[in-house]
């Protein structure tokens, strides 16, 4: 399960501290609660039982549309509490401990900080696969209102959360810097640097296009690809996997493998060919063309009021 693999990558058995006795894991079904639980007691679960995600689903389905709802209401309750907090996915790989990176004061008078989806100066489309949230009045609503436009509408809730951020007189949103949270573009374009036996050499510094930042990630997503097989085989495709075979035991050989996090070793033609795939292709697509309406006013004001809050609409994805 992703959720294994990321507790296991941030226990203190490989030198991240203190994040397992920070988190709170919100689950959907009773098997995910009984297996963590199981294996790390000490750790805080919230179970709230789904029965409609209890199956796999991918970008787009009925089911992940009402993950996002799910996820929306969840940020305002917590919001509504009263303490700050991090909203997280587990299909990252982290290098660094989040909680000692001090991104939640990059723009302290941000209501929540926001994951970025393109590198590009000016494109200010959210990810939102992680989002720090300062438990204001105008969080707590900003999510409400999340929820229910979620409702209504069948849009990405990235989209709909950059759409709802440039109303400035509603919300303060701040972004986090893409290379200290980066994204399956990174993640492309460092696999695409290997030479032509697959091999990275490893004297040899990283080229990346000219859009795309030379960085050192903190933490790495892997997502934007709508038909891998699961993020988790993208995950053990590139040794980013610290399970054995059963899927429940820690792998401490493939973690002492990772060098800072990054894998300088044999990469095969089969895992370069599964980061070209063709919906990342159609994602590229999508963010270079984004890139180039955030260089214009009016553009601008086209996506945030017609083409973000309908952008399902708008997109061809196969």
């Amino acid at each position: 399960m992703n959720v294994l693999n990321y507790v296991k990558n941030n226990s203190e058995e490989v030198s991240i501290e203190r994040v397992h006795s920070r988190t709170l894991l919100i689950t959907i079904d009773k098997i995910a609660s009984k297996e963590i639980a199981q294996r790390w007691p000490n750790l805080r679960i919230l179970e709230i039982n789904i029965n409609s995600l209890h199956l796999p689903f991918n970008y787009g389905d009925g089911p992940y549309h009402l993950f996002t709802v799910f996820r929306a209401n969840l940020a305002s309750l917590i919001s509504s509490l009263g303490k700050p907090f991090w909203m997280i996915q587990q299909d990252t790989y982290w290098r660094e401990n989040l909680l000692k990176l001090d991104l939640e004061n990059i723009n302290e008078s941000a209501d929540i900080l926001f994951d970025r989806s393109s590198p590009a100066e000016g494109n200010n489309l959210i990810a939102g696969g992680y989002f720090f949230v300062r438990p204001t009045l105008r969080s707590t609503q900003f999510f409400a209102k999340l929820a229910t436009n979620l409702l209504n509408k069948y849009t990405p809730d990235n989209g709909l959360m950059t759409s709802l951020c440039s109303d400035s007189s509603s919300i303060n949103c701040g972004q986090i810097p893409f290379c200290s949270i980066t994204n399956w573009l990174w993640l492309q374009n460092y696999v695409s640097t290997t030479d032509k036996n697959g091999e990275i050499d490893g004297d040899i510094p990283l080229k990346f296009p000219s859009y795309l930042p030379e960085c050192n990630p903190s933490l790495i997503q892997f997502d934007g690809d709508a038909d891998s097989g699961g993020k988790l085989g993208k995950m053990r495709l590139e040794g980013y996997y610290f399970l054995l075979d059963d899927g429940k035991t820690c792998n401490f050989e493939g973690i002492k493998e990772m060098e800072g996090g990054i894998r300088h070793n044999t990469v095969s033609k089969e895992t370069r060919s599964f980061y070209s795939s063709f919906s990342q292709q159609q994602f590229t697509f999508y963010l270079r063309i984004l890139d180039q309406f955030y260089k214009y006013t009016p553009t601008i004001w086209l996506l945030n009021n017609i083409l973000y809050p309908n952008a399902h609409y708008f997109m061809i994805t196969i």
